[in-house]
């Protein structure tokens, strides 16, 4: 089902909303949704996802979601998962900070307090025997060239700022970009699935977590 298209008028009321996930694959959105916990997902939350790269119907959509989001008190907290990986975390910044072809309407497009949920270099490398993991995978060409872009751009001045103090998010960022290009090594989200107790409750952990922070 396409995104529903929001517009400045529209009423968005959110008080029973405990915080919002953007899925990067509409696969493990599927998969959240119709596991055991997917009725605590849906009523606690709002889940979107923009099936990889997202498309401008769904940035504009998250961004009037965000704005709500602001005006909650507390502030409604708002979460990437995406894969663990240079193009994951390029999705999380056109989400967070928009992008150079549409630099001229970002204003309208971003979310710029969307803060990570994972999975994160330590939910991929717990200990130094996991770094056998059977869920890691090399990093592609393409993948190379995709992490230097962004650490050049990063280098350049884009704000890597989710709006909390000290900015640690973008240390996060830059930092796990350079892991990846050190180690030649990524994780699709798909890496938790065998994580022990489950991928669906690992994110509502994840969630009450951030939940709880705000």
């Amino acid at each position: 089902m396409l995104v529903p298209e929001l517009h400045a008028g529209d009423l968005v009321i959110m008080t029973n909303v405990k915080w919002i996930l953007v899925v990067e694959k509409e696969a493990v959105f599927h998969k959240l949704i119709s596991s055991d916990n997917g009725n605590y997902l849906a009523t606690d939350g709002i889940l979107l996802t923009g099936k990889g790269y997202p498309d401008i119907s769904t940035r504009q959509t998250l961004h009037r979601l965000s704005q709500a989001a602001l005006l909650h008190n507390p502030r409604i907290p708002i979460h990437g998962l995406v894969d663990y990986d240079p193009d994951g975390l390029s999705i999380l910044n056109i989400y967070r900070h928009g992008s150079q072809n549409y630099r001229h309407a970002n204003d309208a497009l971003t979310a710029p307090h969307m803060s990570w949920l994972g999975p994160r270099r330590g939910d991929i490398f717990p200990s130094e025997a996991s770094q056998g993991n059977d869920g890691l995978l090399q990093l592609t060409g393409r993948d190379r060239r995709t992490a230097k872009a962004l650490l050049e751009r990063s280098d350049g001045g884009v704000e890597y700022n989710d709006g909390r103090d000290g900015g640690m998010e973008g240390e996060w960022l830059v930092d796990d970009l350079r892991v990846m290009l050190m180690l030649n090594m990524k994780a699709e989200i798909e890496a938790l699935y065998a994580r022990p107790g489950g991928f669906v409750q690992w994110v509502r952990t994840r969630l009450n977590e951030g939940t709880s922070c705000e």
